[in-house]
């Protein structure tokens, strides 16, 4: 679907996007997420070119996008686009916020053009906002219908910039799962720009963490919940870090439980079978895209004999990894 290779864009001397390859599959759910600053929305902007690469290359859909000689305009006809704060024409009927591009350019008539809003209004539960106008409707209403707009020229991909930033949480889990329905009954891929965790609990399938300009991490819900490798990482699945001077414990250990296995009595298990006893420093479990996570520190006694038999035991365990964290203070 889309091909980023050693992408790098710069504003000036300012680096923003350091060499970054990426590659999204058809149909993927993508949550691009990174702290305030990171590159995100600049990357996303890559994407459909709105804004320019310094270096490196795009490919969608098998064609070169960044390639000079290619039709842009027809390029982005496929790529849906949804904004943080809606960028509806204020002074335009919902209906005609949502047929203005396709009948602009030229890719319906007008009639087509309304019956195509009637039926995306109705997908997105506004069908009696048609005569209505952005400063008529909420928040939520408002996004819902930019998402109506981004899906009028049936595209392929689905770009969404920060889109449920400026909206409550409620509202927020509700675009989400409209997004998510979407993906499921269209087969529209789609990638998100955030900077919260709420949004990849609640929508994704695939994970790429920005930090600096620099891809950090990237890999499926289950790969970056369960065992994440860089610092940018752990600072996403573990925000509040563990400072280890506070923890009243010789040997802190991170158990990280994937998917199923998070309600199993792992530590009844460790007392029972190893006769190693295990002091709960502390624990948290979410719901990630349907499936169940959690991470758990331990404080293990003083013994090196019982520290390794407890590891041991730990790591024979099905869809739990492990780790120490003498040296990790988040």
């Amino acid at each position: 679907m889309i091909d980023v290779k050693n992408l790098s864009k710069s504003f000036g001397d300012h680096l923003v996007l350091d060499n970054i390859s990426e590659h999204i599959r058809e149909g993927e759910k993508v949550v691009i997420i990174g702290p305030s600053g990171s590159g995100k929305s600049t990357f996303l902007r890559c994407l459909n070119l709105l804004e320019l690469p310094t270096s490196g290359t795009i490919t969608f859909d098998g064609t070169v996008i960044t390639d000079p000689k290619v039709d842009i305009d027809a390029v982005r006809r496929q790529m849906g686009m949804v904004f943080q704060h809606f960028n509806l024409f204020p002074n335009m009927t919902i209906r005609k916020n949502i047929t203005l591009a396709p009948v602009r350019t030229k890719l319906m008539s007008q009639q087509e053009a309304d019956d195509t809003a009637v039926t995306l209004l109705r997908r997105v539960g506004l069908e009696d906002k048609a005569d209505a106008y952005p400063a008529q409707l909420s928040g939520g209403q408002r996004q819902r219908i930019a998402i109506a707009r981004a899906l009028a020229s049936d595209p392929k991909i689905l770009l969404c910039d920060e889109a449920t930033s400026a909206l409550d949480p409620k509202t927020t889990r509700e675009i989400l799962r409209l997004v998510r329905d979407i993906n499921q009954r269209l087969g529209i891929t789609v990638v998100v720009i955030t900077h919260e965790m709420a949004v990849v609990e609640e929508i994704c399938s695939h994970v790429a963490i920005l930090d600096h300009g620099v891809l950090q991490e990237t890999g499926t819900v289950e790969e970056i919940f369960s065992n994440p490798k860089t610092e940018a990482g752990r600072r996403l699945v573990y925000p509040d870090g563990v400072i280890i001077d506070q923890l009243p414990a010789a040997n802190v250990i991170r158990i990280a439980f994937n998917g199923g296995s998070s309600y199993e009595p792992l530590i009844a298990s460790l007392a029972i079978d190893c006769g190693v006893k295990a002091n709960i420093l502390g624990a948290d479990t979410r719901n990630v895209n349907g499936q169940a996570f959690g991470t758990m520190l331990l404080g293990l006694p003083d013994d090196p004999e019982q520290i390794a038999k407890a590891m041991n035991y730990i790591k024979t365990q099905p869809n739990v990894t492990v780790e120490e964290v003498r040296d990790y203070h988040g």
